[in-house]
């Protein structure tokens, strides 16, 4: 069957779809733009006829497509729930085309609105795009043709989308900059004055005779507030510099080993199980990774020193990159708080127990190894911090090494 542009805004015959959409779509879905959110496309004409054609031609692949009759129905269902893609005749009953473009921009205007329409005169392009349309289809046109202006809006969706992560990720950097930059000034106007202070309660504490309870009480207090000034100190110095971390590989279970090692002190009189699991044991990354391992072990520690609960380490290979989880059931976090936990000095922990950055430090040593790090959290209670690193290179044996330096070849 073949209708001709009068009849429907096609020129060519419905069979004509198959191969060319497929070949088209598979293209483009392997493009380098994720497309993984860019999936719906809301058509709208009063023409029964188009709108199925419309949504039988863009369906599948990635693009899951719905049909209005009106501007009315159209607005309804983007009030409901959002589109990614737009596509509508201009001449429409109730509420016109133009009109929709306006509301629908003016409202939600995450939608890429590619308009329909037998006036193909720029002057008539450029006015639509005005009102809101990022795009005109003018008619008649071929399946071909809706395909590309779907491809085409998907696309600048796609790269919005990105733009906008960009700009969050700038400003953050902006941000961690300022940070770093009042972190070095305050931690150098205080490291001094502080160390002094500390000498001077630590050369009392030798001197005042043993019977003086009750001043070496007040003296340790105040040490121990000191300490923790100190400790805040270092930590914002560590924050505001380039922090050095160790860059050999190392295999993924001893670094795990050591995190749980050195954190034991804090296990020992809990109510706490650890299970770990790694099965990429074998797995090579950077040494100083282990900083990162431990102070996330602490934190799910903390998080269970009063009720005890269950720690689990366990790993997962995906392509040439490593996730190593960290997940304890403890008393967990909220939303809020998940969406600042790596935000420089924001802690979940009572006062005088956290500096809120850990794991400001932790993203920031994982980026340098090209790694990340997530936070998911439990249903009810609990929270699982995500690792997800590229796996380094398997260290050379002695032996290789020897080899390489004997022939001056390397090794692989």
């Amino acid at each position: 069957m073949r209708m001709s542009g009068a009849d429907c805004a096609f020129a060519v015959p419905v069979r004509a779809r198959t191969g060319p959409i497929r070949t088209t779509l598979d293209k483009y879905m392997k493009n380098q733009v994720s497309m993984d959110s860019i999936t719906r496309v809301l058509i709208v004409d009063d023409d029964e006829g188009i709108r199925s054609l419309c949504q039988e031609c863009l369906s599948g692949n990635g693009f899951e497509v719905a049909a209005a009759e009106s501007g009315e129905q159209a607005l309804e269902w983007v009030h409901e729930s959002p589109f990614e893609v737009v596509i509508t005749d201009l001449k429409l009953p109730g509420i016109d085309g133009i009109d929709l473009i306006e509301e629908i921009s003016e409202k939600y205007p995450a939608p890429a609105i590619v308009a329909m329409t037998g006036k193909g005169t720029s002057k008539d392009a450029v006015e639509l795009m005005r009102r809101g349309a990022f795009d005109v289809l003018p008619k008649p046109f071929g399946i071909s043709e809706l395909q590309l202006a779907a491809e085409k809006a998907l696309k600048h969706q796609a790269l919005r989308h990105q733009n906008e992560e960009l700009q969050k990720k700038l400003q953050s950097s902006e941000k961690m900059a300022v940070i770093g930059r009042l972190a070095a000034s305050v931690a150098h106007e205080l490291n001094n004055p502080l160390d002094g202070v500390l000498r001077f309660v630590n050369l009392s504490l030798k001197r005042l005779p043993e019977n003086t309870e009750e001043p070496i009480r007040y003296l340790g207090e105040a040490k121990t507030g000191l300490m923790r000034m100190a400790g805040i100190v270092q930590s914002l110095l560590k924050f505001s510099r380039n922090i050095v971390v160790e860059e050999r590989p190392r295999a993924l279970t001893d670094l795990v080993n050591e995190s749980l090692s050195q954190m034991s002190h804090v296990l020992a009189g809990t109510n706490i199980d650890v299970v770990v699991d790694l099965r990429e044991e074998e797995a090579w990354l950077p040494a100083g990774l282990v900083q990162v391992f431990t102070n996330l072990i602490k934190n799910a520690f903390d998080a269970m020193e009063k009720t005890g609960g269950l720690f689990t380490v366990r790993s997962l290979l995906v392509d040439d990159r490593i996730q190593i989880q960290f997940e304890d059931t403890g008393c967990g976090i909220s939303e809020e708080q998940s969406k600042r936990i790596f935000e420089p000095f924001f802690t979940t922990k009572p006062f005088g127990k956290g500096t809120g950055l850990g794991l400001s430090i932790c993203a920031r040593i994982l980026e340098r190894f090209g790694g990340q790090i997530s936070v998911v959290r439990g249903k009810e209670l609990g929270t699982t911090f995500i690792v997800d690193v590229p796996r380094s290179p398997t260290p050379k044996s002695e032996e290789e090494e020897e080899e390489a330096a004997e022939t001056g070849v390397p090794t692989s």
